[in-house]
C-alpha cells in the first residue's frame, strides 16, 4: 500500500509540475500532459482509498494520513470536472499544489487508522464525506478568487503581462467561483447538520465534549453561507473574490483545530 501512496504522490508532482510549465509557456501539450497525469494520480489514488477501506471495514476518515489522502483525492477530482467543464487549465497551476502537499502530508505521516464501531455509523459518515468534498470545492473556490485577484490588479496597474493573457478572463472566473461555490455550500450544510446530528445522538449535546473543534467549522460555514447569501443578492467581483480567498484561509484554520 506504501508503493501505491508513493506513486500517487509522484504523478501528482508531475501532474503540477506541468501545470506550472502550462502557465507559464502556455502550451497545449502541458496542459494535455498535466490532465492525463492527473488523471492517473486520480485513478491510483481511488485504488488507494479502495484498499484503505477494504483493510480497515471503513471508509478513510480514522486518521489524519486517511482524512488528508481522502481531501487530496476530492480535490484532484473536482479540479479535473472544472477543468475539463471550463476549459480553463491554468486554475491547475493553483489547485494541484494544494492537492500534492495533502498527498505529501497523508504519505509521511504514519499509520494509526482505527477500526472503531463509530467510524461505521451513518451520521459521521455522511459528515466526513460531504464536509470534505465541500472543502474541495472550497479549495476552487480560492483558486478563481486568487486568479480574480492577480487579473484585477494588473488591470489596475495597467500591468497587462502574458500571465494575464494566460488565465481565464475576469467574466469565466467569477463564473467558476459561483459554480463551485453552488456546489460546495450545501455540501458543508448537510455535513454540519449530520455532525451535530451525531454528536447529539452520541454525548447528548449540541457540541459534545469539545466545543472548541465544533465551533470553527461553524464559523466556516457562516463565512460561506454570508458569501452564498451576497452572491444571490448581486455581489461580484472583488468583494467575492477577496471573501472566497480569506474563507479559504479560515477554513483550513478550522479543519486543523476540528481534526485535533
Amino acid at each position: 500500500m506504501k508503493t501505491l501512496m508513493v506513486l500517487v504522490l509522484f504523478f501528482y508532482f508531475l501532474a503540477m509540475l506541468k501545470f506550472f510549465l502550462h502557465l507559464a509557456l502556455q502550451r497545449r501539450f502541458f496542459h494535455v500532459m498535466a490532465v492525463i497525469l492527473s488523471a492517473v494520480g486520480f485513478v491510483l489514488h481511488t485504488g488507494l482509498l479502495y484498499a484503505i477501506s477494504a483493510k480497515t471495514g471503513h471508509g478513510p476518515y480514522s486518521s489524519p494520513q486517511e482524512y488528508t489522502s481522502f481531501f487530496a483525492w476530492t480535490t484532484t477530482g473536482l479540479m479535473l470536472v472544472f477543468i475539463l467543464f471550463f476549459r480553463a487549465a491554468t486554475i491547475g497551476a493553483f489547485v494541484a499544489p494544494v492537492a500534492f502537499l495533502l498527498s505529501a502530508f497523508s504519505t509521511l505521516t504514519s499509520d494509526s487508522s482505527a477500526g472503531g464501531q463509530e467510524i461505521r455509523e451513518f451520521w459521521l459518515t455522511m459528515h466526513q464525506t460531504l464536509s470534505f468534498l465541500a472543502l474541495s470545492s472550497f479549495v476552487i473556490v480560492f483558486a478563481a478568487s486568487a486568479m480574480y485577484l492577480i487579473q484585477e490588479r494588473q488591470l489596475k496597474l495597467r500591468n497587462i503581462g502574458a500571465l494575464f493573457k494566460r488565465m481565464p478572463d475576469l467574466d469565466t472566473l467569477d463564473l467558476i467561483l459561483h459554480r463551485a461555490l453552488l456546489f460546495g455550500f450545501p455540501l458543508i450544510t448537510v455535513g454540519v447538520a449530520s455532525g451535530i446530528i451525531w454528536t447529539y445522538s452520541r454525548f447528548g449535546t449540541l457540541f459534545g465534549q469539545h466545543p472548541i473543534r465544533v465551533v470553527p467549522i461553524l464559523f466556516v460555514w457562516a463565512v460561506y453561507g454570508t458569501l452564498m447569501v451576497g452572491r444571490l443578492v448581486g455581489w461580484r467581483g472583488h468583494k467575492i473574490a477577496v471573501m472566497g480567498a480569506a474563507g479559504f484561509g479560515l477554513a483550513c484554520l478550522s479543519l486543523g483545530l476540528h481534526l485535533l
